[in-house]
């Protein structure tokens, strides 16, 4: 079972790389390792952990942000209610992106939830998936350094 002092590192931890491009998940599973901690992760325990931390990250995030989240709510009503994405409407733009791009990311987590779950348990295999993410990022910056900016794109 997880104590107070790990429960309270894992939560920093959790609170502290959400907000990076980087995985908050696999921090928390292959930290208690490094540390050798005896938490069993493949447990109920340790998940149902791990998504409150997630959740109470998600809430706090999403009243730090409330003011834009009504604008991007308004910008998918002002979508629904024209039937188009006005050409300067940032909010709806942003509001349409998120729903179509969490339909699949939805669908896909359902439908491979167990393998995904076995495959994330292993702290080797999330340390391993943390590197080529990283290595991933840094291409993509690379990359992004190489272009030319553009304006109004």
């Amino acid at each position: 079972m997880i104590n107070l002092i790990q429960a309270a590192v894992l939560g920093f931890l959790q609170g502290i790389t959400e907000l990076f491009p980087i995985s908050s998940l696999g921090h928390s599973v292959i930290f208690p390792k490094l540390f050798g901690w005896n938490l069993d992760q493949s447990q109920p325990y340790f998940l149902t952990f791990l998504i409150a931390t997630h959740l109470a990250t998600a809430i706090v995030l999403f009243f730090f942000f409330l003011k834009d989240w009504i604008q991007v709510f308004k910008g998918l009503g002002r979508v629904v209610r024209d039937r188009k994405i006005g050409a300067s409407d940032t909010y709806a733009k942003l509001g349409v992106l998120l729903v179509v791009g969490t339909i699949p990311a939805g669908i896909l987590g359902l439908a491979l939830e167990k393998p995904i779950r076995a495959l994330f348990a292993s702290p080797l295999i999330a340390a391993v998936f943390l590197i080529v993410n990283g290595l991933v990022l840094f291409a993509a910056e690379r990359l992004r350094q190489r272009q030319p900016m553009t304006v109004g794109a």
